[in-house]
């Protein structure tokens, strides 16, 4: 980058450099130099700021740097995939393939007129026998709330671009490839689901379910180096990790709000205890007043007959 950078500050001999002349009429003073209207401090800026706006974005740790491009119908596919977490135990639903023994995620190309949430939802249940609802979660996203407050949602939580190469019937170029976008989502399963056999497509019958730990999760979709970063496996460590973190914040989340709610209810029964006690102590005030009235009239009266006697 620095080298691109420094090719931007090459002045070279062109006819739009200023250049020293023996000729004093063709000297130009470099401390009123223009160009386009900018002197040269601010031209410099200008190119170093063109150069960077022409750099991929970098983001988040989480994220890639940016990409940009469009594709038509023929060479795109939509897809959706899931993390499945029993909230109750803190496990992670994993799949293992018994014939090539690897470990993932479930996920999918989307139907016909199916939305990517149904995709996600059919996918995971196909995939791992367990009917899945999604979790609601404490997570950044940028989708606009009606009120603009942080609450949990089911929005997704990750994005994934990939490549599939040219397909070949004998020497005959079938498919010439396209890019395939998956959206990942997070799920749940109650302690007592129920796990379901024979849920997958025909070439799905050697997929296995299993319940397991973070830790174990992590360490069976853990990065294989040999592999590019962004390939499916990679990426699923990923997604898995960070589906974990949201979690575990949402844990807290969820936990710091039940404090606060505890807090404003002991408050509020302080509240009414005070205000009853307030009430109470009128009442009996106001009882002793009327006892002490009261006692007053036989003596007044007793008075009057003495004194008339």
């Amino acid at each position: 980058m620095a080298q691109r950078i420094s090719q931007l500050f090459s002045r070279g001999s062109s006819s739009s450099t200023p250049t020293a002349s023996t000729s004093r009429s063709t000297v130009v003073a470099p401390t009123t130099a223009q160009h386009n209207g900018l002197p040269t401090a601010s031209r410099k800026r200008s190119s170093v700021r063109n150069a960077f706006d022409n750099l991929p974005r970098i983001f988040s740790d989480w994220s890639t740097p940016s990409a940009e491009g469009y594709w038509c119908s023929q060479d795109f596919m939509l897809g959706a995939g899931m993390v499945i977490i029993q909230p109750e135990t803190r496990k992670v639903v994993c799949v293992w393939e018994r014939e090539r023994k690897y470990w993932f995620l479930p996920k999918g190309r989307k139907d016909v007129g199916q939305s990517l949430e149904e995709t996600a939802l059919r996918e995971a249940y196909e995939e791992t026998g367990y009917r899945a609802t999604f979790l609601p979660t404490y997570h950044y996203h940028n989708q606009p709330s009606p009120t603009y407050q942080y609450y949990p949602s089911t929005e997704p939580i990750f994005i994934h671009l990939m490549t599939w190469g040219p397909r070949y019937r004998g020497d005959k170029m079938v498919d010439p490839g396209g890019e395939y976008l998956t959206t990942w989502y997070i799920g749940q399963i109650a302690a007592d689901a129920v796990y379901e056999l024979n849920t997958g497509m025909a070439d799905e019958v050697n997929y296995e379910s299993h319940l397991l730990s973070f830790e174990d999760a992590l360490r069976a979709l853990a990065p294989d180096p040999a592999q590019h970063a962004v390939s499916q496996r990679n990426f699923q460590h990923t997604v898995m990790h960070y589906a974990i973190k949201v979690f575990m914040e949402t844990e807290h989340m969820q936990a710091k709000a039940a404090r606060e709610q505890a807090a404003q209810e002991g408050m509020q029964t302080a509240r009414e205890s005070t205000h009853e006690g307030a009430q109470t102590a009128d009442a009996s005030a106001a009882t002793g007043a009327t006892t002490t009235a009261t006692g007053l009239v036989p003596e007044v009266s007793a008075a009057r007959h003495s004194t008339h006697g």
